[in-house]
């Protein structure tokens, strides 16, 4: 389930993770997830998934409770991406997003399949995973807090190995930043999280064109046997959302309800 999948990640550890994993485990409740595989540096989805947000944008429609935890994953990571405290990750005239604090988690045990990804080298962050406090000051929301795990793997391989592997729930998941070809880190659009949505108990994805497969998408089905499937869209109703942000279009994709 999630907590299993939270404990898993972190180990060992005492710290921040810990204390969270703790106060679901005396609720006796399992923490709500949104997964962003490929995100790169793009953290507007802890804005979009906002409470206050979704209140404002989506009246009188039916939407599933907002996420508790960010998890994002990308082998490469953001590019000159420092990860220290108070440091500062994007701003713009009305939005500043910055993290407050961070721990370390332990090391990952991800491979990078060069069938999937572009650069087998990966990065300095490959392998690694860490756990953002992550600050927002919004002239929209005001100022809020998100707990944001970030692992830098193989989105292919962590959601075989880590995620179906401990059975984990996660209620959200985003497809916006996933990219074939060099430019993108990889071969794979990710056609195959299709797969995978009721395997993981997706509630809603945000997405564009989710079945969109290539040579990449094949071969993560092949290595990776649990991510295989019918390549088709399970049963779903859509909301044609353009929500603004900061005075500024929130992606403009279609929201899958399932």
């Amino acid at each position: 389930m999630s907590l299993q999948l939270l404990k898993t990640l972190n180990g060992n550890n005492t710290g921040s993770l810990q204390q969270f994993i703790n106060q679901f485990v005396n609720k006796k409740k399992e923490p709500r997830i949104c997964w962003y595989p490929s995100a790169g540096r793009d953290f507007k989805p802890l804005l979009a998934l906002n409470e206050m947000f979704l209140n404002q944008k989506f009246l009188n429609q039916h939407l599933p409770d907002p996420p508790d935890f960010f998890l994002f994953t990308d082998y490469l990571g953001p590019y000159n991406f420092v990860i220290a405290e108070n440091t500062e990750i994007y701003s713009d005239e009305h939005t500043i997003v910055s993290i407050d604090s961070f721990e370390e988690l332990p090391e990952l045990n991800s491979r990078v399949d060069p069938e999937i990804l572009e650069i087998e080298d990966g990065s300095k962050l490959t392998n690694n995973c860490v756990l953002l406090n992550i600050k927002i000051v919004s002239d929209e929301l005001g100022e809020f807090f998100r707990p944001v795990i970030y692992a830098f793997a193989g989105n292919e391989y962590f959601c075989s190995e880590m995620m179906l592997e401990n059975e984990a729930k996660i209620s959200h998941i985003i497809h916006n930043n996933y990219g074939g070809g060099c430019g993108g880190g990889g071969h794979a659009r990710g056609g195959w999280i299709v797969n995978v949505i009721n395997k993981l108990n997706c509630e809603l994805l945000i997405a564009g064109h989710i079945e969109h497969f290539e040579s990449g998408d094949e071969a993560a089905m092949q290595i990776y046997p649990s991510l295989a499937g019918n390549n088709q869209m399970p049963p779903y109703t859509k909301t044609e959302f353009e929500g603004v942000i900061g005075g500024a279009v929130y992606y403009g994709r279609n929201w899958y309800l399932f």
